[in-house]
């Protein structure tokens, strides 16, 4: 099941940790891909995990340049900015300096509040 099993199987973990009794469902959407077997393995993974977790309610495909999608265009780059430091972090092995994309990504937090929300999405 690739790469869609491992991205349900973190939700499912971080949601366990983060939310126990999960007070509401959950819709995913994913940015519409021209690819069949793509939307197909996405289709089948999420499921598989519905089977056994009610809380997953729906799986859907946008276009991130319709308006009412622009919200992946967001997450997109909220992941991409985890992940960028997260990987510079990991190669350095210290934490990385904040920057003004940081602040604007994660809200306003003061240098010290927002180093250690990052420290704890990490689970630093």
């Amino acid at each position: 099941m690739g790469c869609f099993f491992e991205f349900f199987t973190a939700c499912l973990e971080e949601l366990k940790i983060r939310l126990p009794s999960l007070p509401d469902t959950i819709s995913f959407i994913f940015e519409n891909k021209k690819d069949d077997g793509w939307h197909f393995e996405a289709h089948r993974t999420f499921n598989f995990f519905q089977k056994t977790e009610p809380g997953f309610s729906a799986i859907d495909f946008g276009n991130p340049l319709v308006p009412e999608f622009i919200p992946l265009q967001a997450a997109d780059m909220f992941a991409y900015r985890l992940r960028e430091r997260q990987s510079n972090e990991f190669k350095s092995g210290k934490l990385e300096p904040l920057t003004p994309l940081d602040y604007a990504l994660w809200g306003n937090f003061k240098p010290d509040e927002l180093t250690e929300h990052l420290q704890n999405l990490f689970g630093k």
